[in-house]
């Protein structure tokens, strides 16, 4: 399943990604990233020691790869539009 960036600079420093046409979400084990794989998965930053990169699920649905402390978009060299693969 692949999706694509859709802002590095949200609100918080966050790749929020999104799938087209998917009634429900693929089972989220990892996600891929420009040459990543993060494979930590958490609820929130708090669960996180600092640096960690972790994919969570937001409140509106969107999977996202957080980093603890840090930013995500700078930690992947990501943009909107990059290519982002959930891996099962």
């Amino acid at each position: 399943m692949t999706g694509i960036v859709l802002d590095p600079r949200a609100a918080a420093p966050v790749l929020l990604m999104t799938w087209s046409m998917v009634p429900t979400p693929p089972p989220l084990t990892a996600v891929h990233v420009n040459g990543h794989d993060v494979r930590v998965l958490a609820c929130t930053f708090g669960d996180m020691p600092t640096d960690q990169p972790f994919v969570y699920v937001g409140s509106m649905g969107f999977i996202a790869i957080g980093v603890a402390r840090g930013r995500a978009d700078v930690a992947f060299e990501a943009h909107a539009g990059t290519p982002v693969r959930v891996l099962s």
